[in-house]
Order: structure tokens, then C-alpha cells, then sequence
């Protein structure tokens, strides 16, 4: 890019001197243009960029934008100029670029009572996470009333009771924290007996 012909400059502006006829030519050399090529390898969102597209002219800075599906919550990114974990960090264009987008399943967890008793610290138990996080159900604290006995937890989706207090929570499920009494208790014995 530049002038050529009867004057010679790479500057942007020129000054011809008209002491006779001048042929002068602008020469221009085409901005080149990179691709962005937008990833979310692990389902549950999308990305969005402003400006809008994925080809953009050299020097262009893009912010995207993680937009999770609901149900999910964004992760991380690959491939910005921005820390990976901001939510909307930019991309300096200058050669083909991939940003990638990771975002995570979550899952609600509810606890019910069945019987006399409370759970003391429900709300440090009962939660949306991640898919795939182990929990320790006893952490709601059941405390059974006077006359009352905590028997252990009910998987709402079986009606069955549970082994233990652990669990790993890979969707939206409800667990129940059983009491009896010492007549259903008895009743329960004699009934087996």
C-alpha cells in the first residue's frame, strides 16, 4: 500500500506538487479477514459474540458470551485473551482463532420429612449442584422429636430406604428423612416376627 506513479510515500496523506501534470496512484492492500470458530464441546449452552459472526478483519477485538441452557451453569473458557473464567472475555483477531465454552450440569437436590422430626440445618443440605457431586445427607442434621427415632433416608423415586447417607446426585431428585415412633416400631417388629 502507498503512493506510486509521480509521487513516492507510504504515508497516508501526500502533497502534490501541480508545477506540471501528475499521474499519482493509491495503492491499497486488502485487510485481511480471520475466522473464529466457536466450540461447546459439553452441550448445555451457547456462545454468542459482539460484533456478531465468525469472520472478522484483522485487529478486530470480539467479546463472547456464554449463555447457558437452563439447568446448567457456565464453566470455563478456552482459547480468549481474557482469564478463563470470565464471563464475557474477548478475542484479539489477528490469525484463525477457536474459543471453546464449557459449561456443567446441574441438578436439584430436595429433602422431605416423613414422621415426627426436622431437619436442623435443611438449607446447607437441600441445593442445585453440579451433576455428579457426592453429598452426605446427614450434613441437614435429622433430629427426631421426644418418642421419635431417625431410621435413615428414603430414595423418593423408589420408595426404597437407602444405605447410608451418601449419595451421588446425577439429576433433579428428592430423598426423605424417615421417623417412627416406638409403636411403629413395635408394629413393625411383631409384624415380622
Amino acid at each position: 500500500s502507498g503512493w506510486t506513479g509521480d509521487v513516492i510515500s507510504s504515508s497516508k496523506t501526500v502533497t502534490v506538487n501541480m508545477s506540471s501534470s501528475k499521474t499519482v496512484y493509491a495503492n491499497f492492500t486488502a485487510i485481511p479477514s480471520y475466522n473464529l470458530s466457536l466450540q461447546v464441546p459439553t452441550g448445555g449452552g451457547t456462545i454468542s459474540t459482539n460484533p456478531s459472526g465468525t469472520s472478522f478483519l484483522r485487529d478486530t477485538k470480539v467479546y463472547v458470551t456464554a449463555n447457558p441452557d437452563a439447568g446448567w451453569r457456565f464453566d470455563r473458557w478456552e482459547g480468549t485473551d481474557s482469564h478463563t473464567g470470565d464471563r464475557d472475555p474477548h478475542v484479539h483477531m489477528t490469525q484463525d482463532r477457536t474459543v471453546k465454552a464449557y459449561f456443567v450440569q446441574r441438578a436439584t437436590l430436595t429433602l422431605n420429612v416423613q414422621g415426627n422430626g426436622s431437619l436442623r440445618c435443611k438449607s446447607a443440605v437441600e441445593d442445585t449442584y453440579d451433576v455428579g457431586k457426592t453429598i452426605h445427607l446427614d450434613d441437614s442434621r435429622p433430629v427426631p422429636y421426644d418418642g421419635w427415632d431417625f431410621r435413615g433416608w428414603k430414595d423418593d423415586a423408589t420408595g426404597l430406604m437407602i444405605s447410608g447417607d451418601t449419595i451421588t446426585l446425577n439429576d433433579d431428585h428428592s430423598y426423605t428423612a424417615v421417623f417412627f415412633d416406638g409403636e411403629d416400631l413395635y408394629t413393625a417388629a411383631a409384624s415380622h416376627g
